[in-house]
């Protein structure tokens, strides 16, 4: 659900007796029923003077004057009364405990604001009080802040998140008397209330911001003709959540439901980590007390990261008792030399469903050491150790087998200054030779070899030691484990870092100052980075879609693919009652039959939820394939594809369905919904010589990874899925972080052969809370659309 309220200000002015049009206040609301908040976008929009002249507005930052033409100093408040606490016994009725947050980092910094907030300590010409506490934001580093109220009783908590962070706060507004009016820099600013609980918290977050008929730089202030605030609202049962005045064991403590969901906002999985897509997801099924998963590398998270958003974590569902479970309520064991996991503790005759997830991608070290080699050595004279080789060969957790063989000819250890009895140890290490991102594909081998190293030589301050290299070989192979690779064969290894060092220790005991006996430890450590690439489990299309759909799939597959991105599986939203065309489909059916609206909730509720799975306990070995919580591709717009008519009700970037909306400039169109442009229609629409198309994603609460691609027409699903085969995806690996959707335009000329693309450009670049503008390679994308 989206709202828009549109707020006109005016001054009254006396001696003409008119009212002025100063600003005009446009609030956003955004609700969605899966969430437990409220996102609300309040922008500020200046209306230029028509009729009369503004006088510069003389400000001091930072004892620097500063004349700001046509400006308008504005503090903009959020303020709110919390009556989350009940009537609890021995305590206040309706009283909470509150802790104001600063500083929590976010993907969206300067980039994604027309207008930051004023520098610390703005002063205006006439005042003797500073303006503001804090500023100006953001910065080059994007932050958030958050007041986090808990109430009495310990059982509900809520929230209010504001972006950027806020010039001036207060907890106490209510107790200070100051809820009336703007904040200044000598305003108490609280974090905490004076006694907690106490009743009815009073919350109070500002910006001030300068507004001016144009975009300025003056110093350290910058003015300009629109600026945007962000407030996240939300209330939901308490976890895990803390305030240090709830007694002496507890600290001030985000809830992790509310982390989680702000995270959601203000670090959301965006369109650079779905092209660079690094997991897999797997599920499976037992009846016993444990059991030890098929596939690895697990993606082993921690305890205290096990609940985090984008942690792409393990879950277990009890489908006996209906039961999700915690962490805790079962036993994880994980092996990281082996990088399987077991998980135990369960009851036996129960049904358990396990989803997780693997991340092929390792970093680690294999050593070859060879200890105690003798060595006699006289004190001036050479002597030579037998010549020995140090070889291996190992598979390591990815099923990638490296094999790698140094010789050693001889080692020379002289005597350089007059030494006494005793014992002495000497060691050094030196590289043999490294190489960087490169890859071995499929049923290959990649070799490496010298003939004869060069020698080496090191000293201290009595010994001098020269080793005698021979040749040096290695090689890799690509990954050959089912466990890992399934339901392929083989896959192709990123290398990222493959080197080699050789350290060696040599222990020297003088005796009697004639003679000299020693021992050599020789270690070949063989280091390495490589990954595979992730996966998408599903690739999906619209069972009564058009054909440009179905071959638009192929193409985003294909890009995919071109970047070692495996493709799982292929499917259709929906149940098809043909069985000629029968295949896996991916929607849950609520009503009895087979029309799109038994894909419904209800007749009077039309979202749609994922199945759970496909092909449950499969008779063919590994025959179960996890939808909810897995990542899937949809290819078509929400009219075409249930998938994306799921996704539409997340997305930045949206289809404006006619049946659900009123706003006649959004129906059947597509609608940046984080544009900055308040005035226009906000919506594109395609017509015979220009089309506009969406690639956009998002990660939903189950986990579920999803990426949308569709265009207006269907004409333009494919030939966007075309330029992102092509160009795009290589263009989102440089994608700016935060970033979760882009409008492409296509303008098009009519051929003989019908009409055809002529130049593709990105014009909206949108994230969860604004837009932004992206230059890559000289090429403008995007931009915060002046209003």
């Amino acid at each position: 659900y989206v709202a828009k309220i549109t707020n006109h200000i005016y001054d009254w002015y006396e001696p003409s007796k008119i009212n002025r049009h100063l600003v005009d206040l446009v609030i956003t609301v955004i609700f969605n029923k899966v969430k437990k908040e409220v996102i609300v976008i309040k922008d500020v929009k200046l209306v230029p003077p028509a009729k009369f002249e503004v006088q510069p507005l003389h400000i001091t930052v930072n004892n620097t004057e500063i004349s700001v033409p046509v400006g308008y100093l504005v503090q903009l408040s959020n303020r709110e009364e919390w009556d989350l606490g009940l009537l609890e016994t021995g305590t206040t009725s309706y009283s909470s405990y509150v802790h104001f947050y600063q500083n929590i980092p976010s993907s969206y910094n300067k980039d994604w604001t027309m207008l930051p907030t004023l520098p610390a300590k703005t002063k205006i010409k006439g005042y003797a009080d500073e303006v503001n506490k804090e500023g100006s934001f953001p910065g080059p580093w994007g932050r958030y802040d958050v007041a986090q109220i808990i109430s009495n009783d310990k059982q509900y908590v809520g929230w209010h998140a504001f972006w950027p962070r806020v010039s001036d706060w207060s907890v106490t507004a209510g107790d200070d008397l100051t809820w009336y009016r703007a904040l200044w820099d000598d305003d108490p600013h609280t974090t905490d209330g004076y006694s907690e609980p106490w009743r009815s918290p009073l919350v109070v977050g500002e910006w001030d911001f300068m507004l001016s008929d144009q975009h300025r730089e003056l110093d350290s202030v910058v003015t300009d003709i629109q600026f945007r605030g962000v407030s996240v609202y939300g209330v939901t049962d308490r976890h895990d959540g803390e305030d240090e005045d709830m007694g002496s064991t507890y600290d001030n403590i985000i809830d992790s439901e509310v982390d989680y969901q702000l995270r959601e906002v203000f670090k959301p999985w965006d369109l650079l980590k779905a092209v660079h897509k690094d997991t897999k997801r797997w599920v499976e099924w037992t009846t016993a007390s444990s059991i030890t998963l098929k596939h690895k590398p697990f993606n082993y998270v921690n305890d205290t990261d096990w609940d985090e958003y984008c942690a792409f974590s393990e879950r277990v569902y009890d489908y006996t008792t209906g039961e999700l479970l915690k962490r805790g309520d079962y036993t994880l064991s994980y092996n990281s030399i082996s990088g399987i996991a077991t998980i135990s503790g369960l009851t036996s005759g129960h049904t358990y469903k396990i989803l997780y997830s693997t991340k092929p991608d390792i970093f680690e070290c294999k050593n070859i050491t060879v200890t105690d080699i003798p060595v006699e050595i006289e004190l001036v004279e050479d002597i030579v150790p037998p010549p020995l080789t140090l070889e291996d060969k190992w598979t390591d957790k990815l099923g990638v087998t490296h094999g790698v063989s140094l010789e050693i000819n001889n080692i020379t250890v002289t005597n350089t200054t007059e030494i006494s009895q005793g014992n002495y140890i000497v060691s050094e290490s030196f590289y043999l030779e490294g190489e960087s991102k490169f890859k071995v594909y499929m049923g290959e081998v990649h070799k490496g070899w010298v003939k004869d190293l060069e020698n080496f030589t090191f000293e201290d301050d009595n010994w001098k030691i020269t080793v005698d290299l021979g040749r040096f070989k290695k090689n890799i192979t690509s990954s050959n484990d089912p466990d890992v690779t399934w339901p392929l064969d083989s896959e192709t290894v990123h290398v990222k870092y493959l080197g080699h060092k050789l350290y060696i220790t040599v222990n020297i005991t003088v005796e009697n100052g004639e003679t000299i006996s020693g021992k050599a430890t020789l270690t070949l450590s063989t280091c390495y980075r490589e990954e595979l690439g992730g996966r998408y489990e599903w690739t999906v299309v619209g069972k009564d879609a058009a054909t440009v759909d179905s071959a638009g799939a192929a193409l985003v597959t294909a890009a995919f693919k071109n970047k070692q991105v495996e493709i799982g599986l292929a499917g259709e939203d929906m149940y098809d009652t043909v069985i000629a065309n029968q295949m896996p489909w991916v929607m849950r059916k609520f009503g009895a039959g087979n029309t799109k609206a038994d894909y419904y909730y209800s007749a009077t509720d039309k979202r749609t939820a994922l199945r759970d799975d496909w092909c449950k306990a499969g008779t063919v070995n590994y025959d179960e394939w996890p939808i909810a919580s897995s990542n899937m591709i949809g290819v078509g717009g929400p009219i075409a594809n249930l998938l994306a008519y799921y996704g539409n009700d997340f997305m930045q970037a949206l289809f404006g369905l006619g049946e659900f909306t009123t706003h006649t400039p959004w129906k059947n169109k597509i609608v940046p919904l984080t544009c900055w442009d308040m005035t226009k229609t906000s919506s594109y629409a395609s017509s015979n010589t220009v089309g506009y198309a969406v690639i956009s994603t998002y990660k939903d609460i189950n986990g579920t990874v999803l990426f949308l691609i569709w265009g207006h027409w269907g004409r333009d699903t494919y030939y966007v899925t075309k330029w992102f085969h092509e160009e795009g995806i290589y263009q989102l690996q440089e994608a700016p972080k935060g970033l979760t959707g882009i409008i492409v335009k296509i303008t098009y000329e009519s051929t003989d052969e019908g009409y055809k693309p002529t130049g593709y450009s990105i014009v909206e670049c949108l994230g969860t809370i604004s837009e932004t503008l992206w230059v890559h390679n000289n090429e403008i994308k995007g931009g915060i659309h002046d209003p």
